[in-house]
């Protein structure tokens, strides 16, 4: 099995194994003249007239799955700089300036709007994904006393209190 993936034009390769890009290896942008160390398996990526960034195969595991399972531009694990570097900056923020994360957002936000959605479902969500079996324990999903408690259900709301009901009067009249 070869370590490279042939582009359409001969002669042009691009690494597909882990081996990171270099100064001089062909991108499908064309050949590097660029190449900054992000992060380990971050490499961003430049040419005289393109590029972006590459993830090593452990660092694109490491992607949230919504991120991750999008299609790029350039293929396979290869972020083009103008719209597919939002999903890299989003998903390892840590790696990028504050201000750079906030302009990703909103490139997911308005670009791929259901990208975006199934992302924030994922990280708003960490608590059933990391714990299926306490979301469906059929001891807390079915109890009746939790779900029938009258005393619950036909108590008056705190919020019908006297004391609470009649502090905006006595507000009123401190004034």
């Amino acid at each position: 099995m070869s370590d490279h993936t042939t582009l359409t034009q001969p002669g042009n390769v691009l690494p597909q194994a882990d081996r990171a890009p270099a100064v001089g290896s062909w991108t499908p942008w064309g050949k590097a003249d660029h190449v900054t160390v992000i992060a380990e398996g971050l490499v961003s990526v430049s040419t005289p007239s393109h590029g972006g960034y590459w993830l090593s195969q452990w660092r694109h595991t490491q992607m949230p799955p919504a991120l991750g399972a999008v299609p790029t531009f350039a293929g396979g694990r290869w972020y083009e700089e103008d719209c597919d570097w939002a999903l890299v900056c989003v998903a390892f923020p840590e790696c990028f300036p504050a201000d750079a994360l906030a302009q990703a957002e909103g490139s997911l936000a308005r670009w791929q709007p259901e990208v975006w959605a199934r992302y924030l479902a994922e990280r708003d969500a960490p608590a059933e994904r990391d714990a299926p079996a306490e979301r469906d324990a059929p001891a807390e999903r079915d109890a009746p006393a939790e779900r029938d408690a009258p005393a619950e259900r036909d108590a008056p709301a705190e919020r019908d209190a006297p004391a609470e009901r009649d502090a905006p009067a006595e507000r009123e009249d401190a004034r």
